[in-house]
């Protein structure tokens, strides 16, 4: 929330600064004369859109010259400093003394922070600017940028009552003006784009003197990129002892311009809404057909955008000039009413009707996917862009065009192309300066308090802020009964968090909805198995006539749900503009190559990892793997063997034994294991992240495979083979028979699993980082508390965020995977499972939103497309859910074996079994690739949507016109007409 004013006295200082500029600064007016006039009354405050638009800065081409990362197989650190001997240099700042208190402290902070020795900084052409200011100190690289925030300051100073819009409305025709007026009028409510976080020490190492050069060349980018960066002491640092060697944490906060978000925004090409498109296109024909008398609109061209223009426009229909219009014959054409963007929903209203049109992606209309790349020149036809619309002007678009989270997206973009050249072997950004310890913590703000605790309608009130409007209809949102399932604000939440968390919140619903229809089936054959069985049918609770049915539906539901899945996700990528999303992956600060070589495509000599390099460590982490699936497997076997010396008191309590054992073994091995895989990941250098991400998903799924699985596949499947051989071997027998049927024993081990895994996931979700904020929070809080009431303000949000946790999303969807994963295989022994599931995510919708809204630290914005590897992961789960629960059927139940396969014996039985298999495997997988041929992967109704876009950006570029052309004449010309008489009838037209 931007600051209307602040109380705080404004101090200014002169410095002067001796340095060489070797690159040309953007021109702007900070050099003419500062009147103070009132806002509004001077023509610099009332500058033209065009003007404004002129005086928008530049990017320097040098920044993005170079987008490789460094080889961290030798830490740039341990190479700099020999770098610096070789090419001495000096910086002088001298900084006038004024009779200010802040003046000491600030100065002294900018000592801290580059080191009283400047020529370890060894700038090679402009030096850093800075200029001290409330006990804080503001950093620049061009001077007009410096005089202008003197400007600034002069005026809040000359003019206390101006509240900040006015100010932002009186300097924001100059280059830079409204970061520079956000950073003068600065208060602990302000939003800053980024925080940098690094802990200081007095020690004169070697180390640490290449940390501070490298924190100061990183710095310096960011200052050429105009991001202007103000430090700033942590609480812990305002009490460091003299001669202490930890100085405390100190923060950088950053602040984008407008002019470089917006030059940003069209070097990434980020898709936004765009304003009265279609009549926009159908000027730029009319003043084409004007200016180029050869160019002639199709007539379906011509069709389609008359007809879509409001009739009250008072532009003039488009003529067809001189084309003949030819008639539709017997072709009654109607015009499909499309649905603007702003209306359309990604959820659900809650209702039966609205969760059957969501649950099978089903579009009732078109809609108006009205957006285009961003291009700084056509700033006034986007949404929020135009300054002169009525009650906008050019302070209100540079403050609000951009909304928190896009400038989110845009500042990390420009962070992460930073780079600090003249380390060795090769420039380092952002990554690598984190993983090296040069920075501790980079991360981004929320927008502001999720709640006023003080206020009793503190849970139904939301503040002026998107995170508190998201807690109080998202995360806390009450249960209605009217509504089946409470709606998620996904738009809401994709603009504030990225489409990455939004995909996963989006799956998330969309699978808890399916979970309905399998939740309600398994609860009708449990009422079944409880009412509606008897003994002499040879039927149990948990196995009956029901039961191969309800394992047949599982089987065909999983198929069928990421069909479905499929067609919802390229509705939201549509919507979301990630459809076609293509990200250029950058190296990891971690991989590292072993011999240089020139790339063939640039040219460059770069670090190289050999095939052969690869193969070998594939090999190494393969057979780690291998070794720790045996330890998983030899567990499992201890468990075997418990359950095996346990039977002989009641089945159900081996059984049940057993399951607790396994419940264990999943919630405390489970997280050694990937810690194991992470690792083991890591020692393949993986060159980008990406192909790290895709790899370690690869390596949890097999980890959760065996791990979770393992008991129930063996109860399930191997005990009707195993079971009988342990005898063998000194051990028990332990086989499947009518006083102890394996059915029974699979269910109560998936109850036990299944249940206690839901129970204590939702419980460590909520109460685990509850506990870890607590302590983490406490005594930064406490310092923080009294610095704020000694100046009577309140905590700033970057540093309450900076006492949160990190939202691990990996984790969150390995637990929805793993979930899937248990219903799909095993849900035919306990077909409440679903119902349980369902139950389970319905909750954690609402403990996932309150834990990343109250107790994470806000993530950057990513794009994403979707789920990434895990929707492969749950492909392959559904293909062998149909094979697990054919097997659990044709060998496990006993109440089949008994109707179908008690005139077998011996291996005819067998054999009788596998062909029972068989079959139920391919009529599952054939109705799957059935229902993959007949359900779209995308509704109609988005197809018409983006053809729609397609159509008219190739009319906007002529493209469409021939074709259009042709296919219209032929479409329209009389069936009996010859096509030698089509032909010659265009030609002479």
């Amino acid at each position: 929330m931007l600051p209307p004013g602040t109380t705080t006295t404004t101090r200014t200082t002169t410095r002067t600064t001796t340095s060489t500029f070797s690159t040309s600064p953007p021109s702007n007016s900070a050099s003419a004369s500062s009147g103070l006039a009132a806002p509004g009354e001077s023509s610099s405050s009332s500058t033209s859109h065009s003007s404004f638009l002129d005086s928008l800065p530049i990017f320097s081409q040098d920044s993005a010259a170079d987008l490789s990362l460094s080889d961290p197989s030798q830490s740039f650190l341990s190479s700099a400093h020999s770098s610096t001997q070789d090419t001495p240099g000096s910086v002088s700042i001298a900084v006038d003394p004024v009779a200010d208190a802040d003046e000491n402290q600030s100065h002294q902070l900018e000592i801290e922070a580059f080191g009283e020795n400047k020529e370890l900084l060894d700038f090679e052409d402009d030096d850093i600017l800075s200029r001290h200011y409330t006990g804080r100190c503001v950093h620049f690289l061009y001077p007009e940028d410096l005089a202008l925030f003197d400007e600034i300051v002069a005026f809040k100073k000359s003019n206390p009552s101006t509240p900040f819009e006015l100010a932002v409305e009186r300097f924001c025709s100059r280059s830079s003006g409204d970061a520079l007026t956000k950073i003068a009028y600065a208060d602990e409510y302000t939003h800053w784009d980024a925080i940098l976080k690094f802990d200081l020490k007095s020690s004169k190492s070697e180390t640490e003197g290449m940390r501070r050069r490298a924190r100061a060349h990183f710095e310096r980018e960011l200052l050429r990129n105009h991001l202007f960066l103000v430090r700033e002491r942590g609480a812990d640092a305002e009490s460091v002892a003299l001669g202490q060697e930890d100085l405390g944490c100190h923060f950088i906060k950053v602040m984008g311009s407008f002019g470089a978000l917006a030059i940003e925004a069209e070097r990434l090409k980020l898709q936004m809404d765009v304003t009265q498109r279609v009549l926009r296109v159908h000027k730029r024909i009319q003043q084409r057909i004007q200016n180029d008398h050869s160019f002639r609109p199709s007539q379906a061209s011509v069709r389609y955008l008359n007809s879509t223009l409001n009739s009250a426009d008072s532009s003039d229909p488009i003529a067809l000039q001189g084309v003949q219009e030819l008639a539709v014959r017997g072709v009654k054409v109607e015009k499909m009413p499309s649905v603007p963007l702003e209306e359309f929903s990604e959820g659900h209203d809650g209702t039966l009707k609205g969760l059957l049109m969501y649950a099978f992606a089903y579009l009732p209309n078109p809609i108006d996917l009205d957006k285009e790349p961003f291009l700084l020149k056509d700033l006034h036809h986007y949404k929020g862009g135009d300054a002169r619309a009525e009650g906008s002007s050019v302070g209100k678009v540079q403050l609000n065009f951009f909304s928190n989270a896009t400038r989110n997206l845009i500042v990390r973009s420009v962070i992460n192309r930073a780079r600090v050249h003249g380390f060795k072997p090769s420039p380092v950004g952002i990554t690598t300066l984190l993983y090296d310890g040069v920075y501790q913590d980079f991360y981004t703000v929320h927008d502001g308090l999720y709640c006023d605790e003080d206020k009793a309608d503190a849970r139904n009130v939301p503040l002026d802020n998107m995170r508190s409007w998201l807690y109080v209809h998202w995360a806390t949102a009450r249960f209605q009964v009217k509504k089946i399932l409470a709606e998620q604000p996904l738009r809401q939440i994709r603009d504030y968090f990225g489409e990455k968390i939004a995909f996963y919140f989006s799956f998330l619903g969309f699978y808890t909805v399916w979970l309905l229809f399998p939740g309600l089936f398994g609860l009708a054959v449990f009422l079944y198995g409880v009412f509606g069985t008897s003994s002499q049918t040879n039927e149990t609770v948990f196995d009956n006539a029901a039961t191969p049915w309800f394992a047949l539906f599982m089987s065909v539901w999983a198929n069928v749900f990421l069909e479905f899945w499929k067609r919802y996700n390229s509705t939201l990528q549509a919507v979301w503009d990630v459809r076609l999303l293509h990200i250029v992956e950058q190296r990891r600060p971690e991989w590292y190559g072993t011999v240089l070589r020139r790339d063939p495509i640039t040219g460059k000599v770069e670090p190289h990892f050999p095939f052969w390099s690869k193969v070998f460590l594939r090999c190494l982490t393969t057979l780690a793997l291998l070794s720790l699936i045996g330890f998983m497997v030899a567990f499992e076997a201890l468990v075997v063997l418990v359950h095996a010396y346990t039977k002989g008191t009641s089945i159900y309590v081996s059984s049940a034994i057993s399951g607790v054992l396994s419940l264990l073994n999943v919630l405390f091995l489970t997280p050694v294991y990937l810690n194991l895989a992470a690792k083991l990941n890591a020692i393949e250098n993986h060159k980008t992240q990406q192909s790290f991400e895709d790899n370690y998903v690869q390596k949890t799924f097999l980890f959760n495979f065996v791990n979770n699985y393992s008991t129930l596949l063996y109860v399930g499947i191997l005990k009707v083979f195993l079971g009988g051989a342990l005898p063998r071997i000194g051990l028990p027998v332990d086989e499947c028979a009518e006083d102890t049927p394996c059915m029974d024993q699979l269910m109560l081990n998936m109850a036990i699993t299944f249940a206690g895994l839901a129970f204590v996931f939702q419980a460590q979700a909520v109460l685990l980082p509850m506990v870890t904020q607590y302590f983490k929070s406490t005594e930064s809080k406490r310092k923080y508390l009294e610095l704020s009431r000694s100046k009577n303000a309140a905590i700033p949000q970057y540093i309450l965020d900076d006492t949160l946790d990190d939202w691990d999303q990996q984790r969150e969807v390995n637990r929805s995977v793993v979930q899937f994963g248990f219903v799909t295989l095993f849900s035919c022994a306990f077909p409440l499972a679903p119902l349980l599931a369902f139950a389970s995510n319905s909750l954690e919708i609402r403990f996932g939103a309150y834990r990343l809204l109250t107790q994470c630290q806000r993530p950057f914005v990513s794009r994403s497309k979707g789920l990434g590897a895990w929707f492969e992961i749950m492909i392959i789960m559904a293909r062998v859910g149909a094979i697990v629960n054919g097997l659990i059927i044709a060998f496990t139940s006993a109440y089949v074996n008994k109707k179908l396969f008690h005139e077998f014996e011996g291996e005819t039985k067998v054999v009788a079994q596998i062909l029972y298999v068989v079959i139920f495997e391919h009529v599952v997988i054939g109705l799957a690739v059935l229902l993959d041929r007949l359900i779209p992967d995308m509704p109609t109704n988005l197809r018409y949507s983006l053809a729609r876009e397609e159509f008219l950006a190739r009319i906007e570029t002529g493209e469409e016109i021939a074709e259009l052309l042709d296919q219209a004449r032929i479409e329209n010309a009389d069936p009996k007409q010859s096509l030698a008489r089509v032909w010659s009838t265009k030609k002479t037209s």
